[in-house]
């Protein structure tokens, strides 16, 4: 037998793999041994070869997603439980983006969110035109706080193709979007209507925007429709249009209040946040407000210089 040494165990099995002694693993072993060292020790090299055929999307892929994405999206609008996770509906919206697919993506969710706020404008339109304007204010600030929820929850769904597609074709615009900062302390996101649109060419329907500007673009493209059908004049001050019986409700509201009444300007305060962001304040509120404002202090004037004294009129 061979000494117990390194150099005589390697010894021993060159010579069983010369003579192909051994039981088969020690001859497996010895063949292995010298091989090993006739190479001098190199390691193997391992060759990846790519797939024979080019792994395919399935054919449904495309329509799978969107069904699922598209009942996410009817739920959200109708303020009912939504089937899937959200983490499952993100994850299908960054698989769809990944494959290259997000402008189509983008198209069938404009098209969707638009037959929605066109729905719900419309149920703006379906009272009598004698409706108290007060209560009216109530009605759309109900449909204008929905349609900013529904638009934040499905921008987070959807925050994907918002930074990716969105901000690709807009050049980087669509990125910010709107500041939501104040999202998560308020149901109503007050922080996100300051934006103040006053170019209407900001608010193309068929352009690629943020997701945030392109709900702002279908909405204010609603009342616009509503504002065309009813033939109002935008800049008339009785408008019986939407946005004319909202102005009449938001001035009353003021009227009450300087004349003494407790007035909700939490409600006024949105609503006229809302005028801003949809690019509207200058031509639907701000001129309408300062004739009232002016009108209301001539009144008083008028009034206190005849019924009170010089030198209190004067403090």
């Amino acid at each position: 037998d061979a000494p117990h040494t390194g150099q005589g165990r390697s010894g021993a099995m060159e010579d069983w793999a010369r003579r192909g002694d051994g039981n088969g693993v020690v001859a497996n072993l010895a063949r292995r041994v010298t091989a090993a060292k006739q190479t001098g020790g190199a390691a193997r090299k391992l060759t990846i070869k790519p797939f024979k055929e080019r792994p395919k999307l399935p054919a449904d892929f495309e329509e799978d997603s969107w069904r699922m994405l598209s009942n996410a999206v009817d739920a959200i609008h109708q303020k009912r439980p939504v089937s899937e996770s959200f983490e499952t509906l993100y994850r299908r919206v960054e698989d769809v983006c990944l494959h290259k697919l997000g402008a189509g993506l983008y198209a069938r969710l404009r098209a969707s969110c638009e037959s929605h706020v066109r729905e719900r404008v419309a149920t703006l339109r379906g009272r009598d035109g004698a409706e108290d304007p007060v209560a009216f204010l109530n009605r759309v600030d109900d449909v204008w706080g929905d349609h900013c929820d529904a638009t934040l929850t499905i921008r987070s769904v959807f925050l994907y193709l918002d930074r990716t597609h969105v901000a690709h074709q807009a050049g980087g615009e669509g990125v910010s979007g709107a500041n939501t900062s104040a999202v998560g302390t308020s149901s109503r996101p007050e922080g996100a209507l300051v934006a103040d649109r006053s170019s209407s060419s900001s608010f193309s329907v068929e352009s690629v925007r943020s997701l945030w500007d392109m709900g702002l673009a279908l909405f204010r493209a609603s009342l616009a429709d509503d504002t065309a059908r009813r033939g109002t004049d935008g800049a008339a001050p009785h408008g019986d249009d939407v946005l004319g019986k909202a102005t009449r409700g938001l001035l009353a509201l003021v009227e009450r209040e300087r004349g003494g009444e407790a007035v909700d300007r939490g409600k006024v305060k949105r609503l006229t946040r809302a005028y801003r962001a949809l690019g509207v304040y200058s031509d639907r509120f701000e001129k309408q407000f300062l004739d009232a404002t002016r009108a209301f202090y001539r009144a008083e004037g008028t009034s206190f210089a005849r019924n009170g004294d010089v030198g209190e009129y004067l403090a």
